[in-house]
């Protein structure tokens, strides 16, 4: 007879909680039966409604042959059952170390639910535990663990399968990285298709992915939620390098990658950790694979065994396994190693050991290879409508232009000054004092460099030592996380949403900093989202920079370009803020200039010293005729007059775009009103796809091309998409158009299925 759930399901999704399953592992199957009574009946007095006891693999530890929670799983079920009153409790089971037995006790002390999980490429183990349960009851779930080894599709049939046996809900399970919002989402709305039923989800992650996951999991219709933390359980140390490694292996980068590399990148980082919390540190080494860390022990002895690198053996079980690492398995291709599979192998991946690591998951800027892509395409014949690179559609001015040829023919093409040309040098420190009131000076606080990009480098060179971290707003250029790799430092990225006007709060600035932490990213007016951040709220900023002892690397590349009457606000004018800011500033965007190369560095004597050094071993200097162009451009009143034209048609199409959003009432896809530089960052997390899909979708099937958001920030830029107004009008015109007909056209086809 089916008896009924003390606590039914409502409108909204349920928690489950397992810390008394999930927590047994940390402490050695230690629980007694006096820990199960106060934690039960704390866990029901803060309202969780479903609570899981008993251990991961059984009911009880007792059945694994370890620990000790209780006398007797008897003992220990009554001390539940005594100590909760209204939620619904019951246990998690694996077959083949669980007994059928095990559900008859759980019956007979009123237990209300019974998990029943195996991966599922091997579903058809569970089938007498649910059939059991179904006769006893319970209300079943099947945990379908390490869900990513089937397809979408695949996953909705073994739903529907499992359903067959009398299964009331099926719980999708991440399994340790191996998905990400999208995949959760997909294989969700495959479940929904395939049967009727309740559908759970299981998130076995670190915190932030086992919440995003979630979430997505809650938007697909989940019902009921719970999460083993990874760190905290059985898998404790795989999470740095399982997330690592799951997202490179989906962005293709193994085909070349030297799968060591990664692994030395998790004994070097998160060993230490390990070591210090009485963690085994080969454990981060396994959790690609797709098994467990308890499996590692086995994999280190075979690899002893046959005095091979275990390294070697887990990336070819890598390539071999999907769930299991199998004993015979294991021997094979230790054996194999031993035999030469392991030279073999260093001999095709010896082209990229020769090869430095250090660059080797430092991305492409997503922007650049866009570039590229568009380039070809058109090279080809494709008709594209390019709103991907922020380069001024304008032609430089001509007076810097002439300015140029005459330094050339002046013979400025030689060896010069380090630190830049005096006359540029000048004319900088001139421009930020009449327009900001800032000073600098010209013979100390001021570096030439080749761009913007060049600046930043310099920037983080003078304030970063190899492992220190540097706060990033999450969306933001992804220059700014891409070059603090390079040079050896640990990008943070700080959300940075729409909701929070594009700019991190200093409460998420407070929580992402470490004692590891020594500078922070300010980027306004902001790139992608052409936000403009206030005085007040910069003031905020600086205020917590000097309390926590950090630099401040302001890009200002697009302080020139601004809407609405909006002021720029040089940080390095605030309160206090001069003696811990570097300024990095561009000619680029401001005089189209951007194939020049020209922009500048202006911070304390004793960083620019630092900055000058790194920028002498790198370029020597920026070339001098092109100095001699920039000086003039700064200076030019003609040139100036350029300037706020580029400006005023910048802010025409952005006025124009819009318009054009607003005739389309009710699109998915939204434009929030960009405030400055000359992006426009569009807002299509309504159609709950990837950016990086949406992009695709949108080039071959339009031809426009734009930036998904993704390439900007995986948090704050996720779902969105970046495009330029700097392109001619009837291109901006045409571009937006095209964007809005194909999200009516996606609606419609998603709505017609």
């Amino acid at each position: 007879m089916e008896r009924d759930l003390k606590t039914p399901f409502g409108r909204s999704p349920e928690i489950l909680d397992v810390t008394l399953r999930d927590g047994s592992y940390a402490i050695g199957f230690g629980f007694t039966t006096e820990d199960t009574r106060r934690i039960t009946s704390a866990l029901e007095d803060v309202g969780f409604r479903w609570i899981e006891v008993g251990h991961g693999l059984g009911l009880n530890a007792s059945n694994a042959g370890k620990g000790g929670a209780a006398a007797s799983d008897e003992e220990y079920l009554a001390a539940a059952a005594e100590s909760i009153q209204q939620a619904n409790w019951g246990m998690f089971c694996i077959p083949g170390v669980a007994r059928l037995k095990d559900l008859d006790l759980a019956s007979r002390f009123g237990m209300s639910f019974v998990r029943v999980g195996c991966n599922i490429t091997e579903i058809e183990e569970a089938r007498p535990f649910i059939e059991r349960a179904k006769e006893l009851g319970f209300f079943v779930s099947y945990n379908a663990m390490k869900s990513y080894a089937v397809s979408p599709e695949e996953f909705g049939r073994r739903s529907a399968l499992a359903r067959s046996w009398g299964v009331d809900i099926v719980d999708l399970v991440d399994s340790a990285g191996c998905m990400f919002p999208s995949d959760v989402t997909a294989y969700c709305e495959a479940a929904r298709e395939a049967s009727d039923g309740y559908l759970g989800f299981h998130a076995h992650d670190n915190l932030s992915l086992a919440m995003a996951n979630s979430l997505a999991a809650i938007e697909a219709g989940a019902i009921l939620i719970d999460s083993s933390l990874q760190g905290m359980g059985r898998s404790a140390g795989n999470t740095v390098t399982e997330a690592l490694v799951a997202v490179l292996k989906r962005q293709g980068h193994f085909e070349t990658m030297d799968l060591n590399w990664v692994l030395d990148v998790g004994q070097r980082l998160v060993a230490p950790l390990l070591k210090g919390g009485g963690l085994d540190p080969l454990a981060v080494t396994s959790g690609y694979t797709g098994f467990h860390s308890s499996f590692t022990p086995e994999v280190a002895e075979c690899a002893m065994a046959h005095g091979v690198d275990v390294r070697d053996l887990i990336e070819r079980l890598t390539n071999e396994t999907v769930v299991h690492a199998r004993p015979d398995d294991l021997d094979r291709l230790g054996r194999d190693l031993a035999d030469g599979g392991a030279t073999k192998r260093r001999t095709v991946c010896a082209s990229s050991r020769s090869r430095a690591r250090s660059l080797e998951t430092v991305p492409e800027p997503a922007t650049v290879a866009l570039a590229d892509r568009a380039r070809r395409l058109a090279a080809e014949g494709r008709r594209l409508i390019p709103l991907q690179t922020g380069d001024p559609d304008f032609p430089t001015p001509a007076p810097i232009i002439e300015a140029a040829h005459r330094a050339l023919l002046e013979g400025e093409t030689h060896y010069s000054h380090s630190r830049g040309l005096p006359v540029l040098r000048e004319a900088i420190s001139e421009r930020l004092t009449a327009a900001y009131g800032a000073t600098y000076s010209t013979e100390s606080e001021v570096l030439v460099t080749s761009g913007a990009v060049h600046a930043y480098y310099c920037a983080l060179r003078a304030t970063l030592d190899p492992g220190d971290e540097i706060l990033i707003p999450d969306p933001s250029w992804a220059t700014h996380s891409s070059l603090a790799l390079v040079v050896g430092g640990t990008p943070v990225r700080v959300p940075a949403g729409l909701e929070t006007g594009f700019f991190p709060t200093i409460e998420a600035l407070e929580r992402a900093t470490t004692a590891r932490t020594r500078a922070l990213v300010v980027n306004s007016p902001s790139n992608p989202a052409g936000m403009v951040a206030d005085q007040v709220y910069l003031e905020e900023v600086s205020r917590f920079a000097t309390r926590r002892g950090l630099y401040v690397i302001s890009d200002e590349t697009y302080e020139r370009i601004l809407y609405d009457g909006r002021k720029h606000t040089c940080f390095a004018t605030l309160p206090d803020a001069k003696d811990r800011t570097l300024l990095v500033r561009s000619l680029s965007k401001t005089y189209a200039m951007t194939g020049w190369r020209i922009g500048s560095l202006a911070a304390p004597n004793h960083l620019i010293d630092l900055a000058l050094k790194a920028s002498q071993h790198s370029i020597t200097h920026v070339a001098p005729f092109i100095q001699c162009a920039a000086a003039f451009a700064l200076s030019d009143p003609d040139v100036e007059s350029e300037v706020v034209r580029m400006v005023a048609t910048y802010e025409t199409r952005r006025n124009r775009a819009l318009q054009i959003w607003e005739s389309y009432e009710g699109s998915p896809i939204k434009l929030p009103r960009p405030q400055g530089a000359f992006y426009l960052f569009l807002d299509a997390r309504a159609l709950r796809i990837p950016s990086t899909e949406i992009a695709e979708r949108i080039l071959e099937e339009t031809g426009v091309v734009v930036v998904p958001g993704s390439a900007f920030g995986p948090v704050g830029g996720e779902g969105f998409l970046r495009a330029t107004t700097a392109a001619a009008d009837a291109v901006v015109e045409e571009g937006c158009q095209a964007i809005l007909d194909w999200a009516e056209r996606y609606v419609e086809g998603q709505s017609s299925r």
